[in-house]
């Protein structure tokens, strides 16, 4: 997504029982504007199996897409289709 101008300071992974209801998460520190993104790498049921790379990268670009635009407008789903 460098070519989208988008940096992120911090990657993780969202614990799949603590967060059931929510693939990823985009989050920007208040006090010093540096942006992390999470998502669920594992399935909800069995935590042991990773979930479908395309599943993944679907729910990391919808993610990195936020550090254009927080809400889903036009700026969001442009960047969501950036080659």
């Amino acid at each position: 997504m460098k070519y989208a101008g988008i940096h992120v300071h911090l990657f993780g992974e969202l614990d799949p029982i603590l967060h059931a209801s929510v693939l990823g998460e985009y989050f920007i520190q208040s006090d010093s504007q540096s942006k992390r993104i999470r998502i669920k790498l594992r399935h909800n049921a069995e935590h042991s199996t990773f979930k479908p790379l395309n599943e993944l990268l679907g729910t990391l670009c919808h993610e990195l897409a936020h550090c254009k635009s927080i809400t889903h407008d036009i700026t969001f789903r442009m960047t969501c289709m950036l080659p």
